[in-house]
């Protein structure tokens, strides 16, 4: 049991410390949809971060308890990403496309509910200066499926993506 709670606070931490050093929040864009794209997406474009931590004085036991939370193994999150990593690489080269010099760091927030799917994407920040790749990557996200969550409650991932004209991937 002590070990699930240090996946779990470990995965909390992670959530909320993999971040991109010299990146740009893009919290105050509302970036639009782009052409001849449909809505039935995850993406929320213009969300604000999802909270990485827990209700004040709730402890992680007793987000568990209630479902709040769940927990994935760092491996298995990785291994889904890097299975769905030619997604991403797609959105990159459509744009690479008109514009080679193009290559950054685009970093995307996802909830992973109980059943591992994937409920919200959101782009949260990025140098690549691309909003359509950038907004590509983010709905991706959606169609990634995850293992069951431990506690069947949410799991909420931050990722960052190095996207350059010799690899475009997971850091």
């Amino acid at each position: 049991m002590a070990n699930l709670f240090k996946s779990i606070q470990a995965l909390l931490i992670l959530a909320a410390t993999i971040g991109c050093s010299g990146s740009t929040s893009v919290a105050g864009r509302s970036p639009s949809q782009p052409p001849g794209t449909t809505t039935t997406s995850c993406y929320r474009p213009g969300d604000k971060p999802y909270p990485s931590r827990l209700p004040p004085g709730m402890s992680i036991e007793e987000g568990l308890a209630k479902g709040i939370i769940g927990s994935l193994d760092k491996e298995d999150i990785r291994r889904v990403i890097r299975k769905n990593e030619g997604q991403v690489r797609g959105c990159y080269e459509r744009t690479l496309a008109g514009n080679p010099d193009l290559a950054g760091r685009v970093t995307i927030q996802f909830i992973i509910v109980g059943d591992g799917s994937v409920e919200a994407s959101r782009l949260d920040s990025s140098t690549l200066d691309s909003l359509s790749t950038e907004v590509c990557v983010a709905e991706a996200a959606c169609g990634w499926h995850f293992p069951k969550t431990n506690g069947g409650g949410q799991v909420i991932v931050t990722y960052p993506f190095n996207l350059t004209t010799g690899r475009a991937g997971t850091p």
